[in-house]
Order: C-alpha cells, then structure tokens, then sequence
C-alpha cells in the first residue's frame, strides 16, 4: 500500500509519519494525548500532555458522559484547575475562570451568555474560486506493517467489513481508508465519522480528497506549528463527524461549514463538518481542508498563512515508530476538576445559574458516576429521575432519548442489588420502552449477566408455567418480569 507523505527537511525524527497513521488502532501511544472511549468510540476522557513524555502530567483534561462534557485547563501547583468551562445538555454553558463562572445558553449559532456577549460555534467556508499557483508533488512512501492486539469486532463495527475485505487485494492510493474502516466501518482516513445523510459515492469522494490532497497538505501544515497539531490531534481524537449537506446557520453561498473549539481544543459539542458538496464544485479538497483548519481552531482571518504553511514542505521518505518505552503517567489533574465543577453546581447553579433542580442533580450525579462512587450517583440521581426533566438527549449513534429516562437508566444503573435493580429497570422501561439506552450495552460479545437470567425467567412466564404463585419477594419480581416482557424491548431482542 502507498500513501502521500509531506514532512519539512528540518525535521526528520524518526517517528515522523503522517496525520492518518497516528488514527490507525494502537498507533497513538507517541503523541501527546491520551484517551479512553467506550463501546460505542464515544470518548469518556482525554488528556493533553505539554510535550510527548508521557510521564509528565497533562495541562488539559477533558471528560464526557451522555447529557454532560467538560474540560480543566492549567493546573496550578496543586493540581487545581485555572479555568473549567462545562456543558450540559447540549443547552447549558458554564465558563470558569478562577472562581468567577459565567453562565450561558446554547442556539444553532452562538454561546449567548448571560452579561450578553456571544461567541460563535461555526466558522464557514463561502463558495469562491481561489487557487494556489503553487505546484505541489507529494511523495509515496511504503507503509510497514503495524501490529495491533486482538480486538473484538462489536456488531455495528462488523457492518459491511466483508465488502471491505473484499477489496482489500484490489488497494490503490484512493483506498488508503480501508485500514481505518476496518477498526471502524464508519470511519474515515482522519477519525471522522460519517452522518447518514452521506452515501457510499460521496463518502469514496470525499475519502479520495481526503487521501491524495487534505492529509498530505494538514501533515505538512502541522509540522510547523505544534500548537495548532495539538488542538487539531485533540479534535480529531473525539471523533468529528462529516455530514453531506447544508446545515442552519450555513449560509446559501456557503459550502463547508465547522464547528470551532470553544477554548483550545474543547467543543461545546461534538465537532462536525457540513459539507454541501453540490455546491463545492472544483474547491472540496479545499473546503475540507479549510474546514479541518477551524477544528483547530484557526479563526478565518489566519487561514490564507496557514493554507500557504501547508503548501511549503518538500517530501522525503520516512520511517514510522510506534514504540513508546515510557511509563503511563498518573495525577488528579482530573479528579481535582471534578470535585470544582460537583461544588459549583451544588452551590450555584439553582440560584445564580438559574438551573432547575433536576438539572443540578442529574450533573451531581453524573460526576458522582464519573467518581465511581455509586450511593452518591444513586441519591442523585434518584432525585432527578423523580423531577421534571424536559428535553432530549442525542446518543453518539444518531439516537435520541428523553433526558428523564436517561435519569430513571443511571439511576438504575447505579443499583447492585438484584430484586431492587429489576424494580428499577421496570421503571426505566415504562419512560423508555424500546429500551434504546439498555441496547447500547447489549451486543454478542458483551451481554449483562442479569439480562440472560431475566429472559430465561421471562419465557417462563410467557409460557405460564406457574412461578408467579408466590407472595413472597419472588412474586413482586415475577411481576417486574410480567411487565417487562409486554415492553417493545423484550419482545424485539
């Protein structure tokens, strides 16, 4: 196999390799990041080391759980965070610089906060004719073989893998995302992920582009400005997605459009490119690598250097490294930024914030979870589970919830006992009866051991064989079961 390859003559380390191979499975362990996702490649924690020893403590922490991110930036001599920003329910914003907090609201356009100052969350790439008269030839280099450990393939990853394997033999330069697909069926060359509205002929388009012209330009541009690679790796790393159309607030003459990065390389929401290709024309390698340009936080107006940063390096072969010998740092960067957010939002948010109640527990909960202490998740989020949460809550799938059941699942979650977490799963059921959150934690290589217990005992009872005679414990459970075996959940396994 064969790629593009764009690094500058002065830097030629020998772990140089291109933007696209430091995304491939295990191929990270060198950069300065590190994070953790869960089954779904939703990342739950990423860390931002100051420089590639990964000994040395981050100065950014980022966290996300369903209905709740945020971040801690520059620790001062005692671990504490210098400045936290949180959001919550893609609706809510809290800014935090020392122990100030600024409270604002989110819309399709902007952050209004609430002393009527705005930022925006889109940058946009207007539809014009512009081209460089430079002439670039990018270099193929032969990619070595990377080791991967054994994974198991979830059910959505397996998704059109024997199509790929297929046309593994048949490889060209335009196929270069074949790799990273099979880590991820839905994924692209630079971690993105595709929104449904993609087809198969515009996301190959797109792959091209993003192969022969984007990556080579965006590994050249990065290798001179190790800040700008920093918040471009970071965003990348929680996994942006690309959609094929036009999207509000995207202007009618606009054919890109990119969510910018609040602060550094934090997203009020998870990053996405609109690309309205009917209207690129000649210009979507262009528009897609103008577009990454603002993941990284590049502002419009600094974008013609930029641009002409990633046309300026000559090509040379290189050899790739993966091998990292340093130990996995530890520090309660993380945990310090916790407990700040947990004693703002009991404090604050009910009367300076203007929050409901609900809203504060649920929060209270959610970092009680992210802290593993589960009577703590548990007492709040019971108490938010029984309040009147209002809205919806989007899924990494594409899913949405109500932000009430998502309450009544954690609190359920947050259950170890058997007869009461039944109870409570029944409750669940009655606010989410598709039980799309439960689905989320099914799959043929991982199945809660309660679920098989439950349909065995669930047969049962729709075969009315006679155990619900009891008056006991036992006869409250058979009619948690009775009740969950009515529900679309069950009856659609």
């Amino acid at each position: 196999m064969f790629m593009a390859l764009c690094v500058t003559p002065s830097l030629s380390r020998a772990d140089e390799a291109s933007l696209a191979w430091w995304f491939l499975p295990d191929a990270m362990e060198d950069l300065p990041l590190e994070f953790e996702e869960d089954d779904n490649g939703y990342w739950t924690e990423l860390w931002l080391r100051p420089g590639t020893d990964s000994e040395i403590a981050p100065n950014e922490v980022m966290e996300q759980t369903l209905g709740a991110r945020w971040v801690g930036l520059n620790p001062d001599k005692d671990g504490k965070p210098t400045r936290v920003i949180f959001v919550m329910a893609d609706n809510k914003v809290v800014d935090f610089t020392g122990e100030v907090s600024k409270a604002g609201s989110l819309t399709d356009e902007k952050i209004q906060w609430a002393d009527n100052t705005s930022d925006p969350i889109y940058a946009f790439r207007r539809h014009r004719r512009r081209r460089s008269s430079k002439k670039i030839n990018f270099g193929k280099i032969v990619l070595p073989p990377l080791a991967n450990r054994t994974k198991i393939l979830t059910p959505w990853t397996v998704e059109r893998l024997s199509a790929l394997l297929e046309k593994l033999p048949e490889i060209t330069t335009r196929d270069l995302s074949v790799p990273a697909q099979i880590y991820d069926t839905n994924g692209s060359l630079l971690n993105f992920r595709y929104e449904s509205n993609c087809s198969d002929s515009t996301r190959a388009a797109i792959e091209n582009r993003l192969a022969e012209e984007v990556e080579p330009r965006l590994t050249c541009w990065m290798q001179d400005n190790p800040d700008g690679s920093m918040r471009l790796l970071a965003a990348l790393a929680q996994r942006p997605k690309i959609s094929c159309k036009a999207q509000s607030p995207m202007p009618s003459d606009a054919c890109g459009m990119a969510s910018l990065p609040l602060l550094n390389s934090f997203f009020v929401s998870d990053p996405e490119i609109y690309v309205a290709v009917d209207r690129c024309k000649g210009e979507l390698s262009q528009t897609l690598l103008h577009e990454i340009l603002h993941l990284a936080g590049l502002k419009e107006t600094s974008l013609d250097a930029a641009l002409s940063k990633a046309e300026s390096c000559r090509q040379f072969k290189t050899t790739l490294n993966y091998e990292n010998q340093n130990e996995g740092f530890f520090n309660d960067f993380e945990i310090q930024t916790r407990i700040f957010i947990f004693r703002k939002v009991r404090d604050e948010s009910v009367e300076k914030w203007h929050w409901k109640e609900g809203e504060r527990d649920f929060m209270l909960g959610t970092i009680c979870n992210r802290m593993g202490d589960k009577y703590c998740s548990r007492n709040y989020f019971q108490k938010a589970s029984e309040e009147n949460l209002q809205g919806q809550i989007t899924l990494p799938e594409g899913e949405s919830v109500s932000w009430g059941a998502l309450a009544q699942f954690q609190f359920y979650d947050s259950i170890t006992e058997d007869l009461q977490r039944m109870h409570e799963l029944v409750r669940y059921l009655k606010r989410d009866p598709n039980g799309v959150l439960l689905r989320r934690i099914e799959s043929g290589t991982r199945r809660l051991h309660e679920f098989f217990v439950a349909r065995e005992a669930l047969e049962a009872v729709k075969d009315h064989k006679g155990i619900c005679s009891s008056e006991t414990d036992e006869h409250i459970f058979c009619e948690d079961l009775l009740a969950i075996s009515k529900t679309p959940w069950f009856k659609s396994p």
